[in-house]
């Protein structure tokens, strides 16, 4: 939660048992949040998945550098 949030949910808390739904609706925009971050870091597992699935048939098969097209910009090789 960052940390305005908590400040806000803090000063909620100290009120006291009134501002319930206050801090339900703060609790429930920080769990939208959170539940969007783990969305973007699976988007981001699979990418590094992929990539690793690449490396290791690559490795597999003795095919070498999946990435390395056999020139070099400076022309002198690797």
């Amino acid at each position: 939660m960052p940390l305005p949030a908590i400040r806000e949910y803090a000063a909620l808390v100290r009120e006291g048992t009134h501002p319930v739904r206050a801090r339900l609706d703060l609790l429930r925009r920080h769990r939208e949040r959170v539940t969007e971050q783990a969305k973007e870091l699976d988007r981001c597992l699979e990418l590094v998945s992929h990539k690793v699935a690449m490396y290791e048939e690559h490795l597999a098969a003795e095919r070498g550098d999946p990435l390395w097209t056999g020139t070099c910009l400076t022309g002198h090789g690797p």
